[in-house]
């Protein structure tokens, strides 16, 4: 099981991070079961991060909420030259390229950015 970051495209709904086992069918299924398309990622030795979205996004609607931590995270290019659309899924990368804990750096942008209702807590022995 992974720590991931869920940003739905509908505003009425609530951003949340969800534990979900590291497999495409799993993690598909959390941003509305169409094919994953492994949008962006950089793998950064201690806090790399994949974002997953639909690969038929072209009719959803856009992810405003996503550009907004796109752009706390310094990744602007990265979300516009991917037409964020639709419900997005973040998760950590390791260098090896397998899905990890979404990085606590993710989190806390997400929080500052009022996405998350609290602050996560601090990773360690009883939070990984």
């Amino acid at each position: 099981m992974i720590r991931t970051l869920h940003i739905p495209a509908d505003s009425r709904r609530a951003c949340a991070t969800r534990m979900l086992p590291a497999a495409a069918a799993e993690l598909s299924d959390a941003i509305g079961g169409g094919f994953l398309d492994e949008a962006f990622s950089c793998p950064t030795a201690g806090w790399g991060y994949c974002v997953y979205l639909d690969e038929n996004r072209i009719h959803l609607p856009p992810n405003e909420r996503l550009a907004v931590l796109a752009a706390r995270l310094g990744w602007i290019e990265q979300v516009r030259d991917v037409n964020p659309r639709g419900d997005a899924l973040i998760t950590g990368i390791a260098a090896a390229g397998n899905d990890t804990d979404v990085p606590h750096t993710v989190l806390i942008a997400a929080w500052r950015a009022t996405l998350l209702p609290q602050a996560p807590p601090t990773p360690g022995k009883n939070h990984p």
